[in-house]
């Protein structure tokens, strides 16, 4: 997973980036005569860890709220959520055919059939998800969109 911000003023570990200094001069420009901005902090330096073993995992499946059942998918505001991922479900028909195609895709989203994970949707590629071959005889396809 990546940031969904690409043009921040500051990175992730926040440290300045290009559109930092293109507003610093601006703002440099607007300064009463006599004055300037402080300088910029020293950047972060990145550290190094060990590796750390994780002996115990717990599956995403078996931990979820109880859910919002709805005609529609809603979005993290309706849900009162600000942030995360949001597990959205629907049942497919004994066909299995035709796409996932979430509208208004905000970022990206995991695809699950039958609780095995088969593929991804990306809003910058604005593909669906191709559901033949995948459900035969009905299936539950779930996918996991992040905001």
């Amino acid at each position: 997973m990546s940031s969904y911000d690409y043009d921040a003023p500051l990175d992730e570990e926040g440290n300045p980036t290009e559109k930092y200094y293109a507003f610093r001069r601006v703002i440099e420009k607007h300064l009463p005569a006599g004055q300037r901005l402080p300088p910029v902090p020293a950047r972060k330096v990145a550290v190094s860890i060990a590796p750390i073993r994780l002996a115990a995992y717990a599956g995403l499946f078996d931990n979820l709220p109880a859910p919002v059942v709805g005609k529609r998918p809603l979005c993290f505001e309706d849900l009162g959520q600000a942030y995360g991922f949001v597990l959205y479900r629907t049942v497919v028909g004994a066909s299995g055919s035709g796409w996932l195609r979430p509208r208004q895709l905000r970022d990206y989203a995991i695809v699950y059939i039958n609780g095995r994970r088969q593929g991804v949707l990306d809003r910058r590629l604005n593909r669906g998800f191709h559901l033949a071959g995948w459900c035969t005889g009905g299936c539950c396809a779930r996918y996991i969109g992040g905001e």
